[in-house]
């Protein structure tokens, strides 16, 4: 990660960061667009998918770095700042669910989809940034581990790791579908062990997201019956 790479994402880390700390809707999202966290993770998808070894180094390499860097920046920024209220927009991002699973596959479609065209479709990239939301959570962690809330940490890291795997996994899906050819040779035994590791670690990531959503549909339909319940009574 060069310089001035790193330079933008400190700014849109502190930009999600403000946002977050102030609850503005807004503001983390300009911090989304401004984000170059997307770059890597296409990288990470179009990889694998062709196995490019050189580019899946350099790849793991950006997003570990930038990873540690957005967290870090983040940690230093609510210990620091000494509003530190836990606004609607961190809580958000503490529990993610089969919901979020689908949000991150097919924006990371979009925008796979968009990046194979000839034309420059800028509006859905613009989209994917904002519906994947991949700063706001690494800040959110920031925040929770600032807090000392290990719990909400990864919950929060979690929700990134959804996003970023579902992203690599439309990446990789599209990229076989179109027929990308392989960089260097893989071997059919290797092809299947590459599709099985996609697919066991896709899945893993869904059947959390997948009881996730299960508790939250339980607790909505707990606050629906008891609503229910309280407004008869006091009928």
């Amino acid at each position: 990660m060069r310089g001035t790479t790193a330079w933008i994402l400190i700014c849109s880390i502190l930009i999600a960061s403000v946002g977050l700390n102030a609850d503005s809707t807004a503001v983390v999202i300009g911090a989304m667009l401004i984000s170059p966290l997307l770059g890597p993770i296409l990288g990470l998808g179009l990889s694998i998918s062709t196995n490019d070894i050189d580019t899946l180094k350099n790849s793991l390499t950006n997003i570990f770095v930038m990873v540690l860097l957005s967290i870090t920046t983040a940690y230093i920024f609510f210990t620091l700042i000494p509003i530190n209220d836990e606004t609607s927009e961190l809580l958000s991002r503490t529990s993610p669910d089969f919901r979020d699973v689908l949000i991150a596959f097919f924006g990371g479609l979009a925008l796979i989809i968009a990046k194979t065209k000839k034309e420059n479709i800028s509006s859905a990239i613009f989209g994917v940034a904002i519906a994947t939301a991949l700063m706001p959570p690494l800040c959110t962690v920031g925040y929770y581990l600032a807090e000392n809330n290990i719990t909400n940490a990864a919950g929060a890291l979690l929700l990134f790791l959804i996003n970023t795997l579902y992203i690599i996994v439309a990446t990789y899906i599209v990229l076989k579908v179109l027929g990308f050819p392989l960089k260097v040779y893989a071997n059919s035994k290797r092809r299947k062990f590459v599709n099985r590791a996609v697919t066991l670690i896709a899945a893993s990531f869904a059947v959390v997201a997948v009881l996730e959503f299960i508790e939250v549909v339980d607790e909505s339909k707990f606050e629906r019956e008891a609503r229910s319940f309280l407004d008869t009574e006091l009928v």
